[in-house]
């Protein structure tokens, strides 16, 4: 039997997730031709994995989970003759200080694969809660003043997001640290291509002649359009859950940040 290896991107939250994805998804049958597998099953359209993640997490939880994602994931993964797998979902990094589904997740997938690296993008927490401010701004979900918001980052139950220690510490006792493939998420010291070419470099896949330059996308809006935003949302109702009003109004805001 043919040795096969695991590549677990994790994320994490705000550092390019569904680029990486979007291009995997993209080239799905190009990289199959060069034994890189990036399953269908157990993904979104646009290739993301995180309701895998999610699934451990509500089993964890003593909620019943979706198994159908993980079955069509293990089913593929058996069957590809790829010597390399490819996972993607930044809801893994949000396994965060909880160490019930790391062992569960190491089962899951130990008895698929000969090897397993974990790979993760961090950025700057500054950064990094700017971004979610922001779109928390762009969606609707929130008109905290940026400095409530960062009140509640630090005080309230968001905090160990901002943790990498800890959250680092839990893969890598699960995995190894050898396994464990940290990248940072900064322009200065990725790829000159930038992300895709950074993580297909980080991760030895061929990507030659595949389009791996990627344009910046879900750029930050300035001080003012914030500001604008944060207005906005005081005048609009409140949004909660994900139904068509929901969405509705989650558009509008994004498309106020974009104009």
């Amino acid at each position: 039997m043919s040795r096969k290896k695991l590549i677990l991107h994790i994320g994490s939250n705000k550092t390019g997730s569904s680029t990486i994805q979007q291009f995997l998804t993209r080239n799905r049958k190009r990289l199959a031709r060069r034994g890189i597998c990036f399953p269908a099953g157990g993904a979104t359209v646009t290739g993301n994995h995180s309701q895998m993640a999610r699934s451990l997490q509500r089993f964890c939880s003593g909620v019943s989970p979706d198994a159908q994602a993980w079955d069509e994931f293990v089913a593929e993964a058996r069957a590809t003759s790829c010597h390399t797998v490819i996972v993607s979902g930044e809801a893994f990094w949000t396994y965060g200080p909880k160490g019930e589904p790391f062992q569960l997740l190491k089962e899951c997938i130990s008895g698929l694969f000969d090897d397993i690296d974990i790979v993760c993008y961090l950025r700057r927490q500054d950064e990094y809660l700017r971004s979610a401010y922001a779109q928390g701004l762009r969606s609707g979900r929130t008109a905290e003043s940026f400095d409530d918001y960062l009140q509640s980052a630090t005080d309230g139950n968001r905090r160990w997001l901002y943790e990498y220690d800890a959250s680092l510490a839990h893969w890598a006792e699960s995995f190894g640290a050898e396994h464990l493939i940290v990248r940072p998420f900064e322009r200065e010291q990725l790829h000159t291509d930038g992300l895709v070419a950074d993580f297909a470099q980080t991760c030895a896949l061929d990507t030659r002649r595949l389009k791996t330059r990627e344009r910046e996308k879900n750029v930050s809006p300035g001080k003012r359009v914030m500001a604008g935003l944060a207005y906005a949302q005081t005048l609009l109702p409140d949004i909660s859950g994900t139904g068509s009003e929901a969405a509705w109004l989650s558009s509008m805001c994004s498309n106020m940040s974009d104009a």
